[in-house]
């Protein structure tokens, strides 16, 4: 039996791992297949990926079957390149996401500063 899982990170079946919060979001979807938790499945050696690619939306002006066509057309190795850049952008939005959050408290916070007190 595997060692302890790493809980920000979700393994791949291709060998390689992709931060836990990006397959979050699908957690039901992968209940509704395997029967299983995210744990669970995670220490089963987790799904492939073209699994987790198949579950993003299709590009904008692409449809479902064309999207997951083309998943299917790939080599493990343009698959794991298509997953390489997903990650980068997934990884890019949330830290812009920390970004304005972090802008909002600190004006909410130099705001509050401002108010005079009675």
């Amino acid at each position: 039996m595997p060692g302890k899982l790493d809980p920000t990170l979700f393994p791949l079946r291709e060998g390689t791992t992709v931060p836990r919060d990006l397959v979050v979001p699908h957690t039901a979807t992968l209940w509704s297949r395997y029967g299983i938790t995210l744990d669970a499945l995670g220490v089963r050696g987790g799904i492939s990926v073209y699994e987790l690619l198949m579950l993003q939306p299709a590009p904008e002006g692409t449809d479902a079957a064309t999207h997951m066509r083309n998943i299917c057309e790939c080599t493990v190795q343009q698959a794991m390149s298509v997953l390489s850049r997903l990650v980068v952008a997934w990884q890019a939005k949330r830290d812009a996401d920390a970004a304005r959050l972090a802008m909002m408290e600190e004006g909410v916070t130099e705001e509050n500063a401002e108010q005079p007190t009675v």
